[in-house]
């Protein structure tokens, strides 16, 4: 199992990932998060990443957070850099949330933080469940945990590749990593395309060719198409009557419904327009209204 789908397998379940509504009307506070997994990349023992979370306030008014907590298997290995809390984000505007990573021991490094109101106020969820006052939006934290090479430039007595003049670079697999040079202004990794390397956007850590593709509008995998094969999109079924109720045999995978594609699948029958979950029961011999029983609550002949 890839380290991404791992994070959103531990966090999602946890609380309403990625959205977050803070009750007050049409009006309220909507913070929605940059990605729903912080991936840190590979990171020595000992050593530190830092990667940001961006979090956005597209709602009305403005949304206090209080201090994050973090979570999970691995929760010592990250921290949260800011100490200025609790927070506000603007409606309309954008917060940062600066993190870090510095494991201990090598190994997957898997844990989630947590973002709450400060108020104590109604919350709500993305899928439209009510939540508890208190409900947290959960974002998804990993990394690898890697073992570095001993870089002491001593050509004897150790597994790397150090000869006698002393070169730096070397990694405890024996080889000599020193590799293409160039900008690399992310520090993902990966060099920028105007050097000549393939980093489509060397402004963003989380965009590069070994990232996973997420439904945010851009190339996160730098492969030249924006949200395909995305980790996180939804399942669409075919609305083959057009009455805005889908069957379950023909769906999509996609971050938008497809042309004659809905979100549902409760049309028992999608090739009769008139026969949907709701319509009307009639006499006929027919489930018109999909709820398993025939000519049921049909008005009287």
């Amino acid at each position: 199992m890839n380290r991404i789908l791992a994070a959103l397998l531990y966090a999602v379940p946890m609380a309403s990932t990625g959205l977050l509504v803070a009750c007050g009307g049409d009006d309220g506070a909507v913070l929605t998060t940059s990605s729903p997994v912080l991936d840190f990349g590979e990171v020595s023992v000992g050593d530190t990443a830092a990667v940001t979370l961006r979090l956005s306030n597209a709602g009305a008014v403005e949304a206090e957070l209080s201090v994050p907590t973090i979570s999970g298997p691995e929760a010592s290995s990250f921290a949260v850099v800011d100490v200025d809390w609790p927070r506000t984000v603007q409606a309309g505007g954008t917060l940062e949330v600066a993190l870090s990573m510095t494991p201990s021991e090598p190994g997957l490094q898997l844990a989630e933080i947590a973002f709450s109101t400060g108020s104590g106020g109604a919350l709500s969820g993305g899928g439209g469940a009510a939540l508890a006052a208190g409900a947290s939006l959960a974002v998804g934290l990993v990394g690898d945990a890697v073992v570095g090479g001993d870089d002491d430039d001593s050509a004897a007595g150790d597994d790397d590749d150090d000869d006698a003049s002393g070169d730096d670079d070397d990694d405890a697999s024996g080889d000599d990593d020193d590799g293409p040079s160039g900008p690399d202004g992310d520090g993902d990794g990966h060099l920028a395309e105007s050097a000549g390397g393939s980093d489509c956007d060397d402004s963003d850590p989380t965009v590069n060719p070994t990232s996973y593709e997420i439904c945010d509008g851009v190339d996160n995998d730098c492969d030249g198409d924006v949200d395909e094969e995305a980790i996180d999109a939804g399942t669409w079924h075919l609305d083959a009557d057009s009455d805005g109720y889908g069957g379950p045999l023909l769906t999509e995978q996609g971050c938008s419904a497809p042309t004659s594609y809905v979100d549902n699948s409760d049309d028992c029958d999608d090739l009769d327009g008139a026969i949907y979950p709701g319509a009307t029961e009639l006499c006929n011999g027919t489930d018109d209204d999909c709820d398993g029983a025939v000519d049921n609550d049909a008005p009287a002949a």
